[in-house]
């Protein structure tokens, strides 16, 4: 993801890249927030067409 990038932008790069069908990395982003992998500021509106923000991942082991 390149800095000042869209949410959106950079989940259709990602698309592109990996040869996905358009909005499958844009669900996984929404998935992972869901099972809360990455942590996000839930006071703050997700809006996929606004910039990018940092993401903490938090490491969730396998069982």
């Amino acid at each position: 993801m390149l800095e000042g990038e869209t949410i959106a932008r950079s989940c259709w790069g990602c698309d592109e890249q990996l040869g996905l069908e358009v909005g499958t990395s844009l669900a996984l982003f929404r998935h992972f927030i869901a099972r809360k992998i990455w942590s996000v500021n839930m006071n703050e509106r997700i809006v996929p067409t606004l910039k990018a923000k940092d993401f903490q991942i938090d490491i969730i082991p396998f069982e």
